[in-house]
């Protein structure tokens, strides 16, 4: 059996940890769950920032992001973003994960929610980047860097027939994830395009440098 080496996520594989990180800048995240431990809306964000911890390194915040979505899913049990967000944060889980078995069981609990987040709300453009680009920053041999592809282009279509007025930190990990799983697909003119993108609207996004080197290893 093919064993699973996973290393820490890097600052690219999160797409959901924009919209958190400016809302919780001032605020103690654990003052404000104890405050309202079941409002849907504060645990969502809660969420993306302990998935933001966690893909940086800190490993108790994946329980905290398991406990947030959890309690999401139970009051809300058709929440696709919840759900893709919980197949998100499983994937971190199976790398810390000691055993094999553990991490194998991780990886396929993550790839049900994400799958099935996306066959319940097909053009939800969160849960799409969610899928895209988890699939994008796993390793390749569990064969989904096509799918990513292919939430990527779905996005992407969508947007072009009509303004979906999303934020512009949405549109910059959307591009930035989307040339690299383009980039992994062999197409790297294309992948240049949507490096390029990211420096068009954002030039001093954290993510803009990384966009060039991309552009340049292509060149």
């Amino acid at each position: 059996m093919r064993r699973i080496a996973m290393n820490i996520v890097t600052i690219g594989m999160i797409c959901i940890t924009a919209f958190a990180n400016a809302y919780f800048q001032d605020i103690d995240i654990e003052t404000l769950l104890n405050e309202h431990p079941n409002d849907v809306i504060v645990l969502m964000q809660a969420a993306e920032y302990f998935i933001q911890a966690a893909s940086q390194g800190d490993k108790s915040a994946v329980k905290k992001c398991l406990g947030c979505l959890e309690k999401v899913l139970e009051k809300e049990p058709r929440n696709g973003e919840a759900m893709a967000y919980m197949g998100s944060i499983c994937t971190i889980q199976a790398q810390y994960a000691s055993r094999q078995q553990n991490k194998i069981e991780l990886m396929q609990k993550a790839f049900a929610k994400l799958d099935k987040a996306v066959a319940l709300y097909p053009n939800n453009p969160v849960i799409r980047l969610t899928r895209g680009t988890t699939y994008t920053n796993i390793p390749r041999f569990f064969n989904r860097l096509q799918t990513a592809v292919q939430d990527f282009n779905h996005v992407w279509f969508i947007q072009n027939k009509q303004d979906m007025h999303l934020p512009v930190s949405y549109w910059v990990l959307f591009h930035f994830n989307y040339g690299k799983a383009l980039q992994a697909s062999g197409d790297s003119k294309a992948a240049v395009i949507h490096f390029q993108k990211v420096l068009e609207i954002a030039p001093e996004h954290r993510l803009a440098e990384l966009a060039r080197r991309q552009i340049k290893s292509g060149e």
